[in-house]
């Protein structure tokens, strides 16, 4: 059933579009619902966009309220897909469990949803966009799903995770070292629930978004995400994930390798044989994935066309971090363009 919304963006356009909800089925048998947004009135048939959030997020991270990542792309004439991926939003609470490893994003839910999308489009190829964990999907997807892509964007997307900070890596080696004497494992529940660590986050806020703030690095740069929006996202957005996930993230760490979970996949291998168009973004002020975690994506893959933009720079004024680069209050103005620009170009080619 379609349902018509209208959305202010940039404080100066409003968009009037239509929002629909698709339940598509993964190969693996799970029931996955997303929400598709699409302009009411398109003047050209511009290349169909695929949002997949991070870890332990949903759609309300490219959908907040007021400062929505996924209406701006409305406005620019896409057709805009917002997953949920299984355990996540409303792909929970439609009934799709809460994944068991990494690969179940890249094998079975995301060629569901290219799939889909191409189908219902009647495009023969997409755009991905993955912010975070979402970037890393991008990464192990795109290399089997090439004929369906148009190109990808990583915003934040990790490949060496942990390179570059400080805490993430000697963390994950204490983590796998008690794990493989005392099977950690068996102490923690089978779902990680990230939604608490928002809400604790969020009652927390006069420490976390506070300027004089510098042993504990929050998701984003203090005092770049107005309260309303920061309250939005730590409530609504953070979700909950596998914490099979969350131990192949911490792998990750420790051995600093992209392997898949069962060891039979080298991620790293596979990103040479991506040659569709590629847009790294990266945040100078991120204490999660830093540039550093991103550097070795961009020189193996194997796409003649790929670009790198990271912000914070000095022409940009001011710093980034995290979830600010999609979500902070000069996000619509210095982030959000880059990327539409970067699918026009490629759509006018």
């Amino acid at each position: 059933m379609r349902q018509r919304f209208s959305s202010i963006n940039t404080g100066t356009q409003t968009q009037i579009g239509y929002k629909e909800l698709f339940e598509v089925i993964t190969d693996d048998g799970v029931p996955l619902i997303v929400t598709r947004k699409l302009p009411l009135l398109q003047k050209r048939s511009l290349t169909p966009v695929l949002l997949i959030h991070g870890l332990g997020q949903n759609r309300h991270f490219w959908d907040l309220a007021g400062r929505s990542f996924a209406d701006f792309l409305v406005m620019q004439g896409y057709d805009v897909f917002i997953a949920e991926l299984r355990g996540h939003g409303l792909s929970r609470a439609n009934g799709a469990p809460y994944p068991k490893s990494f690969e179940e994003y890249v094998d079975y839910d995301v060629p569901a949803l290219i799939d889909f999308i191409c189908r219902r489009t009647e495009h023969k190829k997409i755009y991905l966009i993955g912010h975070s964990l979402g970037g890393a999907i991008c990464y192990g997807a795109s290399s089997e799903m090439q004929r369906q892509l148009k190109g990808f964007v990583s915003i934040c997307g990790p490949f060496n995770f942990g390179k570059g900070t400080r805490v993430i890596r000697p963390l994950a080696k204490t983590y796998t070292f008690l794990n493989h004497h005392i099977n950690l494992h068996r102490f923690f529940p089978h779902h990680l629930n990230i939604d608490v660590v928002g809400a604790l986050s969020n009652r927390a806020l006069r420490f976390l978004d506070n300027e004089k703030n510098r042993w504990f690095a929050p998701l984003w740069v203090p005092q770049t995400i107005e309260q309303p929006f920061l309250t939005n996202l730590l409530l609504k957005a953070f979700d909950r994930t596998g914490m099979p996930v969350f131990s192949t993230l911490l792998s990750w760490a420790s051995e600093g390798r992209f392997l898949s979970t069962n060891r039979q996949h080298d991620y790293e291998q596979s990103i040479r044989q991506i040659t569709t168009p590629v847009l790294f973004l990266s945040a100078d002020k991120d204490r999660v994935v830093p540039p550093e975690s991103i550097a070795g994506a961009y020189d193996k893959i194997g796409s003649v066309d790929r670009q790198w933009r990271e912000f914070g720079k000095p022409e940009d004024h001011r710093h980034f971090g995290h979830m600010d680069i999609i979500c902070g209050q000069d996000a619509p103005e210095k982030v959000w363009p880059v990327v539409s620009d970067w699918l026009q170009q490629r759509d006018n080619q």
